[in-house]
């Protein structure tokens, strides 16, 4: 772990607090519909979820942060 994450991490749990708080107000003033069909993805658990109805249909693990650039030499073929 980088010096910066540990910092992120050490933060006191009021604060976090106040910053969820503020992530929720600003997704309630949206007024966003998500509609019948949608993906969700929480990036803290590395999981992507394909929503329909309001029913989890399908979950994946997802790789999340920063990735080396991947190479496919075979792109398209099956072994």
């Amino acid at each position: 772990m980088t010096p910066r994450t540990i910092a992120a991490m050490n933060l006191p749990v009021q604060k976090r607090i106040r910053q969820t708080e503020a992530s929720l107000q600003r997704i309630e003033n949206m007024n966003f519909g998500f509609g019948q069909r949608h993906v969700v993805v929480n990036i803290p658990a590395a999981l992507a979820e394909a929503v329909e109805n309001n029913v989890v249909v399908r979950r994946y693990r997802v790789i999340v942060g920063k990735t080396e650039a991947a190479f496919f030499s075979n792109a398209g073929s099956h072994p």
